[in-house]
């Protein structure tokens, strides 16, 4: 499946949205309507798409890539960033990254084996306005990196159409 133009850069963290396609395809939905914003962070701009509850983005100053779950209630993300090289290398690849998603990270513009990874906790605060983060390498405690607090600089909900059968 090619990648839409305008959100070319999903294609990078795909892997986390095709149960949530698949099941939208199957169903018979033409379009999809996925929450896309950009905020500003300690680590530059990050951009987010939201489909569902899964979460994917990026933050291109550092060739980072972000996947997760927003929580019933949409005010937390459990995420894992993922980074071609960071200051620490951990010993095992990203949980649940397997051999064809790291491929597909790469043909995505990714490079590194994805053992440069770690996870983020953000809490929605001010309706969506801003969000409290903290971070962690690998498996390291939660804020064991720092803080990753981010404001939300615009939002919008985008339609993308579906490939007809």
């Amino acid at each position: 499946m090619e990648c839409m133009e305008t959100l070319a850069w999903i294609c990078t963290g795909f892997a986390a949205l095709l149960p949530a396609l698949a099941a939208a395809f199957q169903a018979g939905a033409t379009e999809l309507a996925v929450d896309h914003s950009h905020w500003q962070s300690p680590y530059g701009p990050m951009e987010l798409a939201v489909f569902e509850r899964t979460l994917v983005g990026r933050y291109p100053d550092f060739d980072g890539v972000i996947v997760g779950r927003l929580s019933g209630d949409g005010a937390r993300a459990d995420l894992v960033w993922i980074q071609p090289k960071s200051n620490q290398r951990c010993a095992e690849p990203a949980p649940g990254l397997s051999g064809e998603q790291r491929e597909a990270l790469r043909m995505g513009g990714m490079a590194g084996d994805g053992h440069h990874w770690g996870r983020i906790a953000f809490s929605v605060q001010d309706l969506g306005a801003r969000m409290a983060g903290e971070w962690a390498y690998c498996d390291a405690p939660m804020g064991s990196g720092g803080n990753w607090d981010s404001l939300r600089l615009r939002a919008e909900r985008r339609r993308v159409a579906l490939p007809a059968n």
